[in-house]
C-alpha cells in the first residue's frame, strides 16, 4: 500500500508520516517524487506499507468523506475475537488474552461525536492508531433548537405569503456496532425540545416592518405561526380595483343592415323589400338606456391606491321626431327611427319613382326612396337615408344617412356622412376652455412663485373674476352639452360642478387638481374630435368614372368600379367573386379588399390608405400602385393571393405568388 505526503523538504514529509503511522523515521521505505526548488517550493514522497508495518492495508492517513469509494466493514469476521465495538452508547476495547504484544486497533470519528484519545481531541474522519491499554472517550454534540420565518411579496404587490418552520434540539449518540478492529463511528441524533413558536403579534410585526399595512387576514395568522411544513400560506391580500361599468343602450327597432346582393344571380331580387327599415308609431319606445355602475378603487398590501378604470357615459339624446323620459327615447310621431353616436331620430319618409325634370331636384329633411332612377343633371339630398333602386347617371346624390343604390353610379358624384354640427360647436368651446385654463395656471404658479403663503383657491376665484372670466362660461357650455347628450356624471362635470362653479373654487387645493382637470379637458378634446366625423355608409352595385366619397365604409356588391375616384374614412370592400377594379383612384384609411384590380394591359390603378393599413387582392397586375402614407411601390410582376403593407421600417412589402 502506498500514501503520499507532503512537506517544505525530505525531513519534513517523513516526520510527517513517522508521527501519523507510528513507524521511526528509519523503518519507512519511501521515493522521493518532487523535491523543493526555484519555482516549486513543495516536496512529495510515496511512503509504502506493508501488512505488518502498522495499520492495515485497508486504512489511510487521509482524511476520508462519507462518498468516498471507501468502505470500512465493522462486521468483518476476525482472527480473533478482540477489537472495539460501540455497545450501549460506550465505546469498548476487547484485547485477545491470548496475545501477550500490546494488540494495535485503529478508531475514526464522525461529526457530531467528539472523541478523545487518552484525553487527546481527535479530528473527525480521520483514522487513530488505538492500543487495548488506551482510554477512550467522547462527548456528543447537542444543536441548539431554532425557528425561521420567511416572508414573500408578489409582484404585483397584491400578495403576501409567510412560511414558518420549527426545528427541534437534538443531540448525537452513537449507534451500537459489531466488533472490529477498524472501527469507524456512526452517530444518529436524538431529538429535543422545540423553539417557542412565533405569536401572531410577531407575524403582524414582521409584516409592519416590510411596510405591509392592507388586508392582512388575522383569522389565518394563528394556524401559520403553528407551522407551514414548507408550504406558503396567503397572511395578506390586496383589495382589487373595480372599474365602472359602462352604460348599455338596448336599441329596440331594426337598424339598417348591409345587404350585399349579387345583381348577375339567376334568382329573383325583391327590390321592393330590399332595405326596407322599419318603421315607428307615436308613442313607441325606440331605446332603453341601462345606466352604468361606478367601481371603486383598489389598494396594494402596502396601501397605494390603485385607480380604477372611469368609463364615460354614453351619449343618449333625443332629437327631431321623439323625446326621452325615464331613460327611455320614446317616438313623438310615426316615421322611420334612425341612431349616429347616440343620437336618435325619427324621420319622414319621401318616396319618388324617378328624379328627373319631371321632379326638380330633391332636398329632404327625412328619408329618400328613389323606386327607379335618378336621371341626368339632377340632384337629391337627403337629410336621413338614400335608396335608388335602380341607376344614378350623370347626377349628384348625398346624404346624411347611409345610402344604397341597387344599379350603376354613371359619371355621377356621392357624398353621404357629415359632421355633428353639435359636436363641432363642443369641440371648438373645449378648444377655448384649454386655452384659458392653460393662462389660469401659468398665472397662479407666477403668483405663488412671488406669494407661496396665498390660498390657491382665492387665487383663482380672483383670477376668474377678472382676468379669466370667460371660463365660467365655457364651464356652463360644457355642462350643457353633456347634459342635452344624456351625460349626467363624469369627472369633467363633477370638477366643474364642485370646484370651478361660484364659490366652490376654494375647494381647490393644489394646482396640481387644475392641472389634472387640463388634462381630461385634453383627453376629451381628442375623443371629441375622433367622433366628429359622423361614419356613414354607401353601398353600390358598379361605378364608372364617378366620384363616391364616405366617411363610413364602402361596399362593392357587382361587377366592380371603372376609372373612379373612391375615397372611404374606413373601408371599400369588393364583395362578389369577379369583382374588378380597373383604373381610378381608391382611398380608404384602414383596409382596401378587392378581388381583381388592373389588367392584362397594364391599366394603372391606385390603391391608398393610411402607414398601418392594410391592401388585400386575389389577383392583382402589374402597374397597381400601393400607397402607404407618403411612400408608394408600383407592383411589376402580376401575382395572386396578394396583401401589402408597410412594416416597422417604414418598407411597403407585397407578399403575393406568382400569377
Amino acid at each position: 500500500m502506498d500514501l503520499l505526503f507532503y512537506g517544505k523538504d525530505i525531513n519534513d514529509c517523513l516526520n510527517q508520516a513517522s508521527k501519523e503511522l507510528n513507524i521511526p523515521v528509519e523503518n519507512i521505505k519511501y521515493k522521493v517524487l518532487k523535491t523543493s526548488g526555484l519555482f516549486n517550493r513543495t516536496t512529495e514522497i510515496k511512503v509504502t506499507l506493508d501488512k505488518f508495518n502498522t495499520v492495515s492495508e485497508e486504512i489511510t492517513n487521509q482524511t476520508l468523506n462519507d462518498n468516498d469509494n471507501f468502505t470500512l466493514d465493522n462486521n468483518a469476521n476476525d482472527s480473533f475475537e478482540s477489537g472495539i465495538k460501540v455497545e450501549n452508547e460506550e465505546i469498548i476495547i476487547i484485547s485477545d488474552p491470548n496475545n501477550t504484544n500490546n494488540e494495535k486497533f485503529t478508531i475514526r470519528a464522525c461529526d457530531g461525536i467528539n472523541l478523545k484519545i487518552n484525553d487527546v481531541l481527535c479530528q473527525s474522519k480521520i483514522p487513530y492508531p488505538v492500543y487495548e491499554n488506551d482510554i477512550l472517550s467522547y462527548t456528543a454534540s447537542t444543536v441548539e433548537s431554532h425557528r425561521k420565518m420567511d416572508i414573500r411579496i408578489s409582484e404585483d404587490k397584491m400578495n403576501v405569503y409567510s412560511i414558518i418552520e420549527y426545528t427541534p434540539e437534538y443531540t448525537y449518540y452513537l449507534k451500537d456496532t459489531s466488533l472490529s478492529k477498524n472501527l469507524v463511528l456512526r452517530a444518529r441524533k436524538r431529538p429535543g425540545s422545540y423553539p417557542k413558536k412565533y405569536t401572531p403579534n410577531e407575524l403582524k410585526t414582521a409584516l409592519y416592518n416590510l411596510k405591509v399595512r392592507n388586508g392582512i387576514i388575522d383569522e389565518v395568522l394563528n394556524e401559520v405561526c403553528e407551522g407551514t411544513l414548507g408550504a406558503e400560506i396567503l397572511v395578506a391580500k390586496g383589495t382589487p380595483q373595480v372599474n365602472d361599468k359602462e352604460d348599455e343602450i338596448k336599441i329596440l327597432f331594426k337598424q339598417e343592415e348591409k345587404n350585399h346582393f349579387d345583381v348577375d344571380s339567376k334568382e329573383k331580387i325583391d327590390y321592393r323589400n330590399l332595405n326596407n327599415l322599419s318603421n315607428v308609431k307615436k308613442g313607441e319606445v325606440l331605446a332603453v338606456k341601462i345606466p352604468g355602475v361606478i367601481g371603486k378603487n383598489g389598494s396594494d398590501v402596502f396601501g397605494s391606491v390603485l385607480p380604477k378604470k372611469t368609463s364615460r357615459s354614453k351619449p343618449f339624446k333625443a332629437t327631431k321626431g321623439c323625446t326621452i323620459s325615464e331613460n327611455k327615447i320614446i317616438a313623438t310621431k310615426s316615421g322611420r327611427p334612425s341612431e349616429q353616436n347616440g343620437v336618435f331620430i325619427v324621420n319622414d319618409v319621401y318616396s319618388v319613382n324617378d328624379v328627373d325634370l319631371n321632379t326638380g331636384n330633391i332636398n329632404f329633411v327625412g328619408d329618400v326612396e328613389v323606386n327607379n332612377s335618378i336621371n341626368d343633371g339632377m340632384k337629391v339630398h337627403a337629410k336621413g337615408r338614400l335608396l335608388v333602386r335602380k341607376n344614378i347617371t350623370s347626377a349628384t346624390a348625398s346624404a346624411n344617412g347611409s345610402i344604397s343604390i341597387m344599379g350603376s353610379v354613371i359619371n355621377s358624384s356621392i357624398l353621404a356622412g357629415g359632421y355633428d354640427v353639435e359636436r363641432k360647436i363642443y369641440l371648438e368651446n373645449l378648444n377655448k376652455y384649454y386655452s384659458d385654463l392653460t393662462g389660469l395656471i401659468d398665472a397662479i404658479e407666477l403668483l405663488l412663485e412671488k406669494s407661496p403663503e396665498r390660498n390657491i383657491g382665492e387665487l383663482i376665484n380672483v383670477l376668474m373674476d377678472k382676468r379669466f372670466k370667460n371660463i365660467t362660461k365655457l364651464s356652463m357650455s360644457v355642462l350643457t352639452f353633456n347634459i342635452s347628450a344624456g351625460i349626467q356624471k363624469s369627472e369633467i362635470l363633477d370638477f366643474i360642478r364642485n370646484k370651478l362653479m361660484g364659490l366652490n373654487t376654494f375647494n381647490i387645493k393644489s394646482i396640481d387638481e387644475l392641472k389634472y382637470f387640463k388634462e381630461l379637458i385634453e383627453e376629451e378634446i381628442e375623443i371629441t374630435n375622433d367622433s366628429l366625423e359622423i361614419p356613414i355608409d354607401v353601398t353600390l352595385s358598379y361605378c364608372q368614372n364617378s366620384n363616391i366619397v364616405s366617411t363610413g365604409s364602402i361596399f362593392i356588391t357587382g361587377k366592380g368600379q371603372f376609372t373612379s375616384k373612391i375615397k372611404a374614412f374606413d373601408t371599400i370592400e369588393f364583395t362578389q367573386e369577379k369583382a374588378v377594379a380597373r383604373g381610378g383612384v381608391l382611398n380608404a384609411r384602414k383596409c382596401i379588399k378587392l378581388k381583381t384590380v388592373g389588367s392584362d394591359a397594364g391599366v394603372f390603378t391606385t390603391l391608398e390608405v393610411e402607414k398601418d393599413g392594410i391592401i388585400t387582392a386575389d389577383i392583382a397586375y402589374n402597374n397597381t400602385v400601393f400607397c402607404f402614407g407618403n411612400k408608394k411601390k408600383t407592383l411589376e410582376v402580376s401575382g395572386r393571393n396578394v396583401k401589402a403593407f408597410m412594416d416597422k421600417d417604414g418598407e411597403i412589402i407585397i407578399e403575393k405568388f406568382v400569377l
